[in-house]
C-alpha cells in the first residue's frame, strides 16, 4: 500500500467516524416546582411554551415534557404539536409530535420523551403546544384528559430566560412576583445541520492514521522478506 493510498484510507475512515453533534437549546427539567397547568380546554388548556432555536440551522431531535395525570384510567388523551411563531404568538402547526393517552403518561417514571425530526431555522422562535385531544375532535376522543403540565418557579435553565408561556388564554413571561408566569418544564434537543457533520477529534484521526501506517509497514516488511528468499 502506497503512502498516498494510506492517506486516502485514513481520510475515508475519519470521515466515516464523524457524527452530528447534539445540543440542548431549552432545558429546565430539574427546575420543576410541583405547580401545574391543566391541559384540558375546560381547565387551562391548550397550554403552550415557546423556545428559541440556536444560531445556526439545526434539526429538532428530542422533546421532553414534564407531565402528570390525575386519573390514568380517565380514557383521555393529549395532542402535542410544534408551531411557528408570529409576533410572539403561536401560529401555524408545523409538526404533530404525537398523541398520548392518560394511561401512557400515568405510567411514566420520568418525563415524556418524544423522538422526532424537524428542520429548525436559525435563531427562530417556536412553540410546543399540548392540548386535550377532546378539544381537537370530540368525536374521535370522547373523554376529557386529566393531564397536567408542570412549570418551574425560575428561568435559570438553558435557553429558558426570555421565553413565554400561554395558559388559560393568557401570555406569560417570567415575573418572579407571580408564580403563574413561570416557564413550563421542558427539554428541547437539536442536532447541528452543518452538512450533518462535526470536525472529528485530532486524536481519533491520529489513531486511525497510525493503525493504517502499521498495516502498510507490515505489508512492506513481508514483501521484502519474500524477495530476499
Amino acid at each position: 500500500m502506497s503512502m498516498k493510498q494510506l492517506f486516502l484510507a485514513t481520510a475515508l475512515l475519519a470521515g466515516a467516524s464523524i457524527s452530528a453533534q447534539a445540543a440542548t437549546i431549552y432545558d429546565n427539567l430539574t427546575n420543576g416546582s410541583g405547580q401545574v397547568w391543566n391541559l384540558a380546554g375546560d381547565g387551562d388548556g391548550p397550554v403552550y411554551q415557546s423556545f428559541m432555536s440556536g444560531g445556526s440551522a439545526s434539526t429538532l431531535t428530542d422533546v421532553y415534557l414534564s407531565l402528570f395525570v390525575g386519573d390514568a384510567n380517565s380514557g383521555g388523551s393529549i395532542v402535542i404539536t410544534l408551531l411557528s411563531d408570529s409576533g410572539g404568538s403561536p401560529d401555524t402547526i408545523l409538526s404533530n409530535l404525537g398523541t398520548f393517552g392518560d394511561d401512557v403518561i400515568g405510567a411514566l417514571s420520568s418525563d415524556l420523551h418524544i423522538s422526532t425530526s424537524f428542520a429548525l431555522s436559525a435563531s427562530t422562535a417556536y412553540w410546543v403546544q399540548v392540548t386535550d385531544a377532546y378539544d381537537v375532535d370530540n368525536t374521535t376522543y370522547p373523554n376529557r384528559t386529566t393531564a397536567l403540565w408542570q412549570y418551574a418557579i425560575d428561568d435559570s435553565g438553558t435557553g429558558v430566560a426570555g421565553t413565554s408561556s400561554l395558559a388559560a388564554g393568557n401570555f406569560y413571561t417570567w415575573d418572579s412576583g407571580d408564580p403563574a408566569t413561570a416557564p413550563l418544564v421542558m427539554g428541547i434537543i437539536d442536532e447541528a445541520s452543518n452538512n450533518n457533520v462535526d470536525t472529528p477529534e485530532p486524536a481519533t484521526i491520529g489513531i486511525l492514521g497510525l493503525s493504517l501506517l502499521g498495516v502498510g509497514w507490515a505489508r512492506r516488511r513481508r514483501a521484502a522478506a519474500a524477495a530476499a528468499r
